[in-house]
């Protein structure tokens, strides 16, 4: 079953790029780190990441990848309010005008205590 994500989790670009989720909802917690909840995963970038997404332009200017809402692992059956809470088998499109097929993935929870089905 998959985990719930919270504060701390990571994803990735598929080029590589990492960064680390944060905020959380303060309603639910697991360990003192706030779940996350759908929408918290939109609209990140990947530039500041460690390591950042290495895409380049054709002239060699950095093109980072940028998240888009998830297409799967969002949980139906968790919720905060009436969010449900991203599961890390969450994954979902990226934007990056240099590779169209760009997507993103979870690669770590945050947390290892809690499961939920999707």
């Amino acid at each position: 079953m998959p985990k719930i994500l919270v504060a701390g989790a990571t994803i990735k670009c598929k080029h590589g790029g990492l960064i680390g989720l944060t905020g959380g909802a303060t309603a639910m917690k697991i360990s003192s780190a706030g779940v996350l909840t759908k929408g918290a995963e939109n609209g990140l970038s990947f530039a500041a990441g460690a390591p950042p997404c290495p895409m380049t332009t054709p002239a060699g200017a950095p093109s980072p990848c940028t998240t888009m809402p998830a297409t799967a692992g969002v949980s139906t059956k968790v919720s905060v309010g009436t969010v449900g809470v991203l599961l890390d088998s969450a994954t979902g499109p990226a934007t990056n005008p240099q590779d169209p097929a760009a997507t993103w993935s979870v690669v770590n929870a945050g947390q290892s205590l809690v499961d939920a089905s999707e």
